[in-house]
């Protein structure tokens, strides 16, 4: 009994440990949309007509929509976020609906949108770079690769640890004219 007992402790232990070491990001969706001369950076409108702000990421050049899905009530502190191997400072807003970005008028007057994030998910917290951060520091080796095979890299501490989110790929949307 005893050895069952020991067993079963032990074994509940090493689950806990598991489950301890996942990250408060459940899933991340990126968007970069070109800003073309003489077109002015999109809004994005949420449902119930409540808008956000877009980030640009250099200059002006293009804009990047980060949308991160969280574990609920998950305190979270955000370090910063690597694009294309630069690191910039981050501010972080939770929103309460789903982001749309409006994609401009039909034919017929209907307004053509795309939902940025699935519609049964979240809580969200979009991610808005704000400037290069500056030094970075010493880097390992398994950082360096990292950073070389993702496009964007989230920072964030959550539990007392520094946790890395990679994103491979950062979606391209199509540019729109200003209308």
């Amino acid at each position: 009994m005893k050895k069952a007992l020991l067993t079963l402790a032990i074994i509940t232990c090493g689950m806990q440990t598991v489950i301890a070491q996942k990250g408060a990001i459940r899933q991340v969706y990126a968007w970069q949309q070109q800003v073309l001369s003489g077109v002015r950076p999109q809004e994005i409108v949420q449902e119930h007509n409540n808008s956000t702000k877009t980030a640009a990421v250099s200059a002006g050049k293009s804009n990047l929509l980060i949308y991160t899905e969280c574990i609920p009530h998950a305190k979270i502190k955000w370090s910063g976020v690597w694009i294309n191997g630069v690191l910039y400072k981050v501010k972080a807003e939770t929103i309460s609906a789903i982001p749309v970005l409006s994609l401009g008028d039909e034919k017929d007057g209907n307004r053509m949108t795309k939902e940025l994030v699935p519609e049964n998910a979240g809580p969200f917290i979009q991610l808005l770079p704000s400037g290069n951060a500056g030094k970075t520091g010493l880097q390992t080796g398994w950082f360096r690769q990292m950073k070389k095979s993702n496009e964007l890299i989230i920072v964030y501490i959550y539990m007392g640890k520094t946790w890395y989110y990679p994103v491979p790929k950062i979606k391209v949307l199509e540019p729109v004219p200003a209308s």
